[in-house]
Order: C-alpha cells, then structure tokens, then sequence
C-alpha cells in the first residue's frame, strides 16, 4: 500500500496537452515605391509595412507572450531582372532568424516552410529586407505573411502602429492597424468583430525626455479603460501584464495615447494578447473615410484602409489556410434615405458572400452568417460599392474574424494520454493486491 502515492504522483505528473492557436499575421506597404533597390530596410510585423532605415529600432513590435513564428510568405508586385534579388528575413532582437526568403531573378513569390522561430513574452520581431544586385524597383504593394503558433492555448495578437504622434495632449491610432495619428478619437475608432479579452499591452516609442511622459491606453466605446502604461524620462517603452479588457462583438475600440509636456513627434508600436472566446478566432480591423459615392474602391484587410481605384495595391496574401467570417461595419455617417453603401470580401480580385450593407438611416452592419475559403498564397481585400449616391464618412470601420481550428485535444495526443494513464492505474490494481 505503501507504494499507491508514488502511483499517484505519477499520474498527476502526466502532461496535459496543449493546444496552440494559430494567427495569420497579414503585413503590406500601403505606399508605392518605397522599398530601397540598394539599401537594407526594415518593416514592421503586422498592417501597414512602411519601411525605415537600419538600426530602426521603433520598427519592432514586442512580443507580448510566447510563441513560434512559422511559414514566411512574400510576393513582389514587379519581377526582378535576372542576376538580383530581395532577401527578407523574420528579426528576433535585433538579429536575423532561420525564417528567411529569398525572390530571385523573375520570381514574384517566395515561401519559407521549412524554418521556425521560438520567441518569448518581451522579445522584439520585426523584418529585414536586403536587395542584391539592384533589382527592379518596386512600385506597387508588396506583401509579408507569417503565421504565429502561441505557446499557450487560445493566444492571438493584435499588433498596432501609430505614425506620427502628437507633440501635446490627446492623439489616437487605429487598433489592429497602422497609419497616421489623430486628435479625435472617433477618427480612427475601428469595430470588433468577436467576442473576448484584450491584456498584456506592449508599448514601445521614443523617450519622452525629462519631465515629460507620454501613456497609452486601450480606449472602449470611447472610454479609457484600464490597460494602460506611461513612459516617462528617458524611457522609450512601457508595459501593462496586469489588467485585461474583455471586449464585445460591435465595440468601437482605438488606441489613446496623451502626453504630458511636449515631445518629439515619434511613431508608436503597441502589442497585445488576445484570448477570444471563441478558440481559433484572431481579427483583422481597419478604419478609413470618404470613399467614391459614385464608383467602386478597393481597402486593405486591416490597418488604416486606402479608398484605391487600383485593386493590387490593397491586396494581402494569406500565408495560411483559414476561414475569413464575422464581418461588422461601423460608418460614422449614414448613406442617407435610398441610399447605401455595401462592403464586400475579394480572393484574387473576385468578390465573395462574405457582404454587409450599410443602408439608408443605418449607421451599422454585420453579416455573421456567410463565411469563405481562404488559401495559402490567396491575395485578399475589400471592395466598397456605392448605390444610389450616398454620403461619404468621414469614418468607415471594418472589422472581421480569421479563423483557424484548433487540434482536438483528445485526439491523437489525448487519446494516447489516456490510454496509457488506463495502463497506469491496471498497474496500480496489480501492485496493491500484492
């Protein structure tokens, strides 16, 4: 009998399993032309890929949890001329991972399948991308995707961009995007497509300077809400791994940030963890205004959403198979009586069922029924259309839902578990009759 603790403590010991969630991580440049045909630079992870200068540290996003970085995809919009090359590389720390691709010669596309990188809860990711042998210059939007596998089950992450902060008082930028800053919080508002927790937040910046701080919080249907942290001095970066949010489908969420003092116009990267209720759901969200009301334009997934009459230079490309669902519209300003405006999912310039329609006095619209297919390699984006003449917002929020399943946790791994702790406890029967 003696022996039934040590039976015991072997069986508490067996390890649960762990479910890993996926997120697609969608990067593109909103501007043409910007990529250097002879100079190394460098991107951010996440919407808005604007690029910068080596040793742009403020280019980096922090890791706000743990994780491994996997399955690097990249397309050009122009092929190179033969003899050159762009390499981009996934950046842990400030130094180059395995994850890398290289586009050579006339290849527009380039996969990496092969290599993963383990990051951890503070590490800072961003990428590189290095020309050889002065290829064609880019003129178009060129894409970067990247899946990230979370260490714990049911982490997603919201990576977010602000370019440009106010020197004083309030400013705000887009959650879940990148581009330019705000006074007015209502201007980059965006919409949340699903349901669950927002915490961990990451903040990283220039240092304010003496006697002066700069802090940041997550804003909710136009309140601050407790995920916030300041910098202050000389420190360029602060964290909040204290407080959670949790946050509804509908919600009109924005990032707040508010200094104190005067300080040097800088950009703002924050990072987040989201739980959602829902395993297997991460979000796109993106916020623009004043489309055509007379024609059709074409926005990004996510990040601050272009009014382009060029569809290509929208378009992201999904470095992973997942279901594309959960579509919310937030205007603020209605189409006016007989008029409406309607939002609309595209894979490879075709549009899909995944369509809301913002109508007549409405200001709001969903569509939580119709989901779609998307494929490694898809090239995605939305288009608005027009109908009648409708009046143009100053503000239109899109938000949407990724979603991966997640494994079955009882199965393989979990059927195998059992079986064996079946085993285990047959053992125990026959150890204490002895």
């Amino acid at each position: 009998m003696k022996k039934i603790p040590l039976i015991l403590l072997a069986i508490l010991l067996v390890p649960a399993q762990v479910v890993a969630m996926t997120t697609p991580i969608l990067t593109y440049n909103p501007q043409s032309g910007s990529l250097s045909t002879t100079a190394v630079r460098f991107i951010p992870l996440g919407p808005s890929g604007n690029v910068g200068s080596p040793g742009a540290s403020a280019l980096n996003h922090t890791m706000p949890t743990a994780g491994t970085f996997s399955k690097l995809y990249v397309r050009m919009p122009a092929a190179l001329s033969a003899g050159t090359s762009y390499t981009i590389v996934l950046m842990k720390n400030g130094v180059a991972s395995a994850l890398s691709v290289q586009i050579t010669d006339a290849g527009l596309t380039a996969q990496d399948t092969s290599n993963t990188v383990t990051v951890a809860a503070g590490d800072t990711v961003g990428f590189r991308i290095t020309p050889s042998g002065t290829p064609v210059s880019q003129t178009g939007n060129y894409q970067v995707g990247v899946v990230f596998d979370s260490t714990v089950s049911g982490e997603s992450l919201i990576f977010s961009r602000g370019v440009g902060s106010n020197t004083t008082g309030n400013s705000y930028f887009t959650l879940g995007g990148g581009g330019s800053i705000s006074v007015g919080a209502s201007t980059y508002a965006t919409v949340f497509p699903t349901n669950g927790v927002i915490d961990k937040m990451y903040v990283t910046s220039g240092a304010p300077g003496a006697g002066i701080s700069r802090t940041v919080a997550l804003t909710v249907n136009g309140v601050d809400s407790t995920l916030t942290c300041t910098m202050s001095d000389a420190a360029g970066s602060c964290n909040d791994v204290t407080h959670a949010v949790s946050i509804s489908a509908g919600d009109e969420v924005v990032v707040h940030e508010s200094v104190t003092g005067t300080v040097t116009s800088t950009n703002i990267h924050t990072s987040m963890r989201f739980v959602p209720t829902i395993p297997g759901e991460s979000v796109m969200m993106g916020v623009g205004g004043n489309p055509n009301n007379a024609a059709d334009r074409y926005q990004h997934t996510h990040g601050y959403i272009l009014n382009a009459s060029s569809e290509a230079i929208t378009q992201a490309v999904a470095p992973i198979a997942f279901t594309w669902k959960k579509l919310y519209l937030d205007y603020d300003t209605a189409p006016g009586a007989g008029n409406s405006r309607s939002f609309t999912a595209r894979i490879g310039g075709v549009s899909q069922s995944l369509t809301a329609n913002v109508t007549d006095t409405n200001t709001t619209a969903n569509n939580t029924s119709n989901q779609v297919a998307v494929a490694v390699g898809d090239l995605i984006n939305w288009v608005t259309t027009p109908v009648s003449a409708p009046t143009a917002p100053a503000r239109m929020a899109v938000g949407a839902v990724m979603y991966i399943a997640p494994p079955d946790p009882s199965a393989p791994v979990g059927q195998a578990r059992f079986l064996n702790l079946g085993t285990m406890l047959l053992n125990m029967g026959k150890l204490i009759i002895q």
